[in-house]
């Protein structure tokens, strides 16, 4: 059986609906996945941060190779296939750069080791960071998705993103 994985009407969830922030819920604890839709990012940010790892993803592998991390989700990072041949590849930045940044957003003292290894930056386009940047602002009004919490399991969905405090909890 195969999972759809949740679209998320950040409008809706927002303004209260609960059924959204049960499938922010069930597409972050179960599925690992989401799609969110009425986020309030402007479609040309969104299309420059793709045109932008579009031309990342096009360079030489020996350059790409340059950005990698020793952390597994952040930098470029390839998968090849069972005779060597590319079959997969990304490029992944975590929302702060480090833990001055996760420490300055408020993040909980318990998580800034989540950010112990920096992002990996292309020397030659600052605008990467910059948009990325830019749509991590301009989503910053992510709900709390909280009715209660888990012991011992973060259920906020802010500060589970690192965007703030639990509006329930605290």
């Amino acid at each position: 059986m195969t999972s759809a994985i949740p679209v998320i009407d950040l409008k809706a969830a927002s303004a209260g609906d609960p059924a959204q922030l049960d499938a922010i819920r069930a597409g972050t604890e179960d599925l690992g996945a989401l799609q969110v839709v009425n986020h309030g990012v402007p479609q040309d940010l969104t299309d420059d941060l793709n045109r932008r790892m579009a031309r990342l993803l096009a360079r030489p592998r020996s350059e790409k190779a340059r950005l990698a991390s020793p952390h597994p989700y952040r930098g470029w990072r390839q998968w090849p296939d069972d005779f060597g041949h590319l079959e997969l590849e990304r490029f992944m930045v975590a929302q702060f750069d480090g833990i001055p940044d996760a420490s300055a957003a408020g993040l909980p003292e318990e998580y800034l080791g989540l950010y112990a290894i920096p992002n990996a930056w292309p020397e030659d386009d600052a605008g990467l960071r910059k948009r990325r940047s830019g749509i991590w602002r301009r989503a910053g009004g992510w709900p709390c998705a909280c009715s209660g919490s888990t012991p011992g399991r973060i259920t906020c969905l802010r500060t589970r993103s690192g965007l703030g405090r639990c509006r329930t909890t605290g």
